[in-house]
């Protein structure tokens, strides 16, 4: 099964992806520039790199996916940044979901 998987570098993520492949699926990570490192099995994964701002970078995780997860967590706001909890547990997770709707996945999970 194509997995589609955003916040997949972080720390939850990094054990969703080692069970991921472990059963047989195909993880597809969206990853923000300077984040590739965080990823330990990058020939079991498809990495695309861009963050939950580029609609081209979520429809392309998206893409053939069978699953979508949204595991982007945060722990402290950077409002310069415009990192903020409503941004990404709010708005982030609406935009990839509605996304995958689109897309056509039939399962997800926030």
């Amino acid at each position: 099964m194509r997995v589609a998987l955003f916040g997949g570098t972080g720390f939850v993520g990094s054990y969703l992806v080692d069970a991921l492949i472990e059963h047989g699926h195909q993880p597809v990570l969206l990853v923000r520039p300077g984040s590739e490192d965080r990823v330990v099995q990058t020939a079991a994964v498809t990495l695309v790199n861009g963050d939950v701002a580029d609609d081209r970078a979520i429809s392309e995780v998206l893409d053939g996916a069978d699953v979508a997860i949204y595991n982007i967590g945060l722990l402290r706001e950077f409002p310069a940044r415009d990192v903020s909890f409503r941004e990404l547990h709010f708005e982030a997770s609406r935009r990839v979901m509605g996304s995958a709707v689109r897309s056509g996945v039939r399962r997800a999970s926030c």
